[in-house]
């Protein structure tokens, strides 16, 4: 017997099969519950930074900030 270990997910497009998928879907759950899905299955992606991940800062950026928050002696 044979196991498959992992999902094989569509990367391509195709309207026969897409298209009419997501018409049923459309009609089955109310956009607030689609949305909600769309925002916990896109917390599963693997992004290269997360999401709201600060970049660091540029030298200029760094010069910038040391000048305006020293205080005068």
């Amino acid at each position: 017997m044979s196991t498959q270990t992992h999902e094989s997910v569509p990367t391509i497009w195709l309207d026969e099969r897409d298209v009419p998928f997501f018409r049923l879907t459309a009609q089955l759950f109310s956009p607030a519950y689609a949305a909600g899905a769309g925002v916990l299955l896109a917390s599963y992606d693997i992004d290269d930074e997360p999401a709201g991940a600060a970049l660091p800062a540029s030298e200029e950026e760094t010069n910038h900030d040391a000048t305006m928050t020293a205080r005068p002696s």
